[in-house]
């Protein structure tokens, strides 16, 4: 169980306010394992070639390896593998990684028990966020009736809420030159300020638009210009997945209390908006922890869920509308996709391998001042160019529809 707690938000919660002292690592209690998390053979990648590619040459035997020796400044060796550091074009860094074949941590070799128990909880997000699509349906009458719209208005409603959750992944991935500011930003610059209705939530607004402007900022500049938030090693999929739930959920209450009709449309788009990673990176999640013959299993799972929020949103939400009104049906999401978020906040431990290992690389080097320490994502981040980054993308694109 303390694995299990150990890479949640509570967990790291946990070790931020305690500094350490408890949920520890095995590294926390013998710093001098450094060593083990060290791959011989990518570190003496990075000493010949300074890049994380095939080595072109058979590895040096340790007989060679223990015979070379520093001599002034003619010839450097790495301290740990004592492999030769070509002065031209290579680096030296200690590459750290899974231990072997069976390390613990790594996602792919935990229990079928916590594979399947993060299953669940990832179709619990999905399923908790994408009911709010359709339970929202029942409360067309009452909406109409409250507001004075015609039918089709009032299904805006239902509408754009799926709007929502399906452009909210593709902005993610919009590049810097095209975007320069994340969306929150430029709506509330843009919209907000219009409707009298919001300004009671403007600093709210103006509080995680400065988030997402900083955030945004550093990955970018950093060159993560267009990959999706939850595959940046230094954040992962926890983050995204608890940090847009709590806004999803803390959106509810704007929306149910709705004054006017454009308050309550503003707020079903967001409310969709914020809680579209559960659809864009809820079958990544599973990808992390079961192999390519095991994942379809866990895929169907989380694809029956997926559709089940909205088949059984009209059941749930058609209690409420008909004993009180819409509004009831919003308090009904609250609730769900609250109960959802203390359920991921105390037990969804991060699957994410890249940020897995970019943390243990952080660790390591806060416990041993050795500060060439770092993760494989570390180091390939650092060597992006402004052509891969704008490359890649159109590369595999190209690739699967050539493929398929």
């Amino acid at each position: 169980m303390a694995e299990l707690i150990r890479d949640t938000a509570f967990g790291h919660l946990v070790r931020l306010v305690t500094r350490g002292k408890y949920l520890q690592y095995p590294e926390d209690k013998d710093p001098s394992m450094w060593q083990t998390y060290v791959s011989g053979e990518k570190t003496n990648r990075m000493a010949d070639q300074g890049y994380l590619r095939q080595l072109s040459f058979d590895p040096i035997s340790s007989s060679e390896a223990s015979s070379r020796t520093l001599v002034g400044d003619e010839r450097r060796v790495n301290e740990y593998t004592a492999h030769q550091i070509d002065r031209e074009k290579a680096r030296d860094t200690n590459v750290v990684d899974w231990f072997g074949e069976y390390d613990a941590e790594n996602p792919m070799n935990w229990s079928i028990f916590k594979k399947v128990f993060v299953t669940f909880e990832i179709c619990f997000l999905t399923f908790a966020v994408y009911i709010g699509s359709a339970i929202y349906s029942p409360g067309i009458e009452t909406v109409m009736k409250d507001f004075g719209v015609s039918q089709v208005k009032a299904t805006l409603g239902l509408t754009l809420f799926v709007a929502g959750y399906g452009i909210g992944p593709m902005v993610s991935t919009f590049p810097h030159f095209l975007f320069p500011e994340p969306p929150l930003v430029l709506l509330r610059e843009k919209f907000f300020r219009s409707y009298v209705c919001i300004q009671p939530f403007h600093p709210l607004i103006t509080f995680l638009a400065g988030l997402l402007r900083s955030s945004h900022r550093r990955y970018t500049d950093s060159k993560q210009l267009w990959a999706p938030i939850s595959d940046i090693p230094m954040i992962g999929r926890n983050p995204v997945y608890i940090g847009t739930l709590f806004v999803f959920v803390l959106f509810q209450l704007p929306t149910a209390l709705a004054t006017n009709f454009a308050m309550l449309l503003c707020f079903r788009f967001l409310t969709g908006f914020i809680g579209s990673p559960a659809l864009a990176t809820g079958g990544a999640s599973i990808g992390d922890m079961f192999a390519p013959n095991k994942r379809a299993y866990g895929m169907g799972m989380w694809g029956v869920l997926a559709i089940g929020g909205p088949v059984l949103g009209p059941l749930v939400g058609g209690f409420a509308a008909k004993a009180k009104d819409w509004r009831w049906t919003i308090w009904e999401l609250m609730w769900g996709s609250g109960f959802c978020l203390a359920v991921l906040f105390f037990f969804l431990p991060e699957t994410s391998s890249a940020n897995i290992l970019y943390r243990r690389s952080r660790r390591l080097r806060k416990l041993t001042g050795i500060e060439n320490l770092k993760s494989e994502a570390e180091i390939l981040g650092e060597q992006m160019t402004a052509k891969d980054v704008s490359s890649t993308p159109l590369y595999v694109l190209v690739r699967c529809q050539t493929v398929e």
